[in-house]
């Protein structure tokens, strides 16, 4: 995969003015499992919803040469697929059904056993199988989650974009579902680009980091063991953190302080 985005810029218009995200942005992203990080409001939500061709920044987002801007949407989708932040479902459909929708540009006027058959594997693969003829409405947040990230690898496109794809998943599932990209990146030859808040699993998982900061610019780039040292942390997040290098030379981030002080106001 070559994923460029070069001289990118984008801002929000708010009410007669705009609120820029990033201006100028240049970017690479490599084959694997690429994460990007950063505080809030430091544009990675934005950046994904760009590349996918939500919104409509200036510059140029590229692959293989190829220039994504202005492209169709059903070439889009058939190069990518984007899943979301956003979460919570009133679809009365059953997990099976949902996940078939993903393989919506394969199937015809009956459903084909390739089909089915690639829909199990993907709930085999997430652990999700027992919930495959449960209607979305009777699932907890986390299980919609994984049925929606279901949908998504089913269709085997050559790049997936994630949005917080670990957010309100306990801790087992969290890893668990870390573990499957892997395997999806490794078995699938699919090139995953995800947004994530936590630096301990974009140190354990990730292949490629990219860090922005708080004014959507580029802070550092590369490998977890060269991105997540203490100063960064600390010039990024505003946080001072212990930094050990554990198996593999992958960094375990130990949060200590902010760098501000903060004072409880005395109560009357």
């Amino acid at each position: 995969m070559t994923l460029k985005v070069n001289d990118l810029s984008f801002a929000y218009r708010v009410g007669s003015s705009h609120q820029q995200v990033f201006e100028n942005l240049n970017l690479e992203f490599r084959p694997g499992l690429n994460v990007i990080l950063g505080p809030n409001g430091a544009g990675k939500s934005t950046l994904l919803k760009c590349i996918f061709g939500l919104l409509r920044p200036r510059g140029e987002i590229s692959y293989d040469g190829t220039s994504l801007m202005g492209l169709p949407l059903h070439r889009v989708v058939e190069l990518m697929a984007y899943l979301p932040q956003s979460e919570g479902s009133g679809n009365r459909l059953t997990v099976l059904e949902v996940v078939l929708l993903g393989r919506l540009p394969q199937l015809r006027s009956r459903v084909a056993d390739a089909d089915l058959e690639a829909v199990t594997q993907v709930l085999r693969y997430l652990d999700i199988l027992e919930l495959a003829q449960r209607p979305m409405t009777a699932l907890s947040g986390g299980q919609q989650k994984l049925v929606a990230i279901a949908q998504t690898l089913v269709r085997r496109p050559r790049i997936i974009l994630m949005d917080e794809p670990t957010s309100s998943l306990d801790l087992q599932r969290q890893l668990e579902l870390c573990q499957i990209l892997v395997q999806v990146v490794r078995q699938q030859s699919v090139d995953l680009v995800l947004a994530l808040h936590d630096l301990n699993l974009a140190a354990r998982y990730g292949d490629h980091l990219i860090v922005l900061d708080r004014a959507g610019q580029l802070a550092a780039a590369g490998t977890p063991a060269e991105v997540l040292t203490e100063s960064l942390i600390r010039e990024v997040y505003g946080v001072h953190a212990r930094v050990d290098q554990i198996l593999d030379q992958v960094p375990v981030i130990s949060p200590l302080r902010s760098v501000r002080s903060v004072k409880l106001g005395e109560q009357g």
